[in-house]
């Protein structure tokens, strides 16, 4: 329930879109988990299920370990422990399970056959109804993986072209002050070097909207995009621009009045300004 309801309260709501097309694996599949001295690694063994879960899970469902058998060499073994590996790498073996983490959960069936002990895993995903993605996949993680944000944690998110990302859940504005970030947002863009010292720049643009709570036609966006025009140092230089619903997005740079741009003052100071 939101207060002041003699003044609306905003709702935040982020929708990241990227002209890109990048591929993520997550859901349900066969993963190695680990091998040595008489062991079998998962990649060689299969899981049977007569009841097979689902690739997606709520955060703070509960799940059960199905029954199951390793087949290995064209044969058929009954594990002899199943247990479930949670998003953060702690191995628990309960008989009810509560997925109240995000992220990535390993089902491990081991089955001790002789000298070698065979291992098979599969995975599945636990999403929060906070968030919804359409070409995209989200995953919590406790250290993002960039430079800026290594020692923090929150939401990898990774977009295919014209991907989405939505948070859904309302944010008072009103409790924020004018310094303190409702979100923060670290654009990822960047997987291979390309010489010059340059980069392969897999998006073109990324748009975070705010969208008021209670009218989706007034919004405000804010629009980073890399300028992949300087050959010259191999460099790609990141944008900002913003504008409100009934705005045009504009974005600032410091530069030397000139007469053949358009100009603003902001405390002394000349800026350009471009579309």
């Amino acid at each position: 329930m939101l207060e002041r309801k003699e003044k609306p309260a905003k709702k935040a709501c982020l929708i990241a879109l990227c002209t890109i097309t990048c591929a993520f694996a997550t859901g349900l599949g066969v993963q190695a988990l680990s091998s040595g001295l008489g062991a079998v690694s998962a990649e060689e063994c299969e899981i049977i299920v007569e009841n097979e879960w689902k690739e997606e899970y709520k955060l703070n469902d509960t799940f059960i370990i199905p029954d199951a058998l390793i087949s290995y060499n064209d044969k058929e073994y009954t594990p002899d422990y199943q247990y479930l590996q949670y998003p953060d790498g702690n191995i628990v073996d309960y008989e009810v399970y509560s997925l109240n983490y995000l992220g990535t959960y390993s089902v491990i069936y081991e089955a001790n056959v002789g000298s070698k002990k065979l291992t098979a895993v599969k995975s599945f995903s636990v999403l929060s109804e906070a968030y919804t993605a359409k070409d995209a996949t989200y995953e919590y993680r406790d250290k993002l993986n960039m430079s800026e944000a290594s020692e923090k944690s929150g939401l990898g998110v990774m977009f295919s072209n014209g991907g989405d990302f939505r948070f859904n859940l309302p944010v008072n504005v009103k409790k924020f002050s004018k310094n303190e970030p409702i979100a923060i947002v670290y654009p990822y863009n960047r997987t291979m070097l390309e010489g010059n010292n340059g980069s392969v720049t897999e998006a073109r643009k990324i748009t975070v909207r705010l969208t008021d709570c209670y009218d989706e036609n007034t919004y405000v966006d804010i629009v980073l995009s890399w300028d992949v025009t300087n050959v010259v140092t191999g460099n790609r230089h990141p944008y900002f621009r913003a504008g409100a619903s009934n705005q045009a997005t504009i974005g600032l740079e410091e530069s030397s009045p000139s007469p053949n741009t358009r100009s603003v003052w902001l405390n002394g100071v000349h800026y350009r300004a471009f579309d």
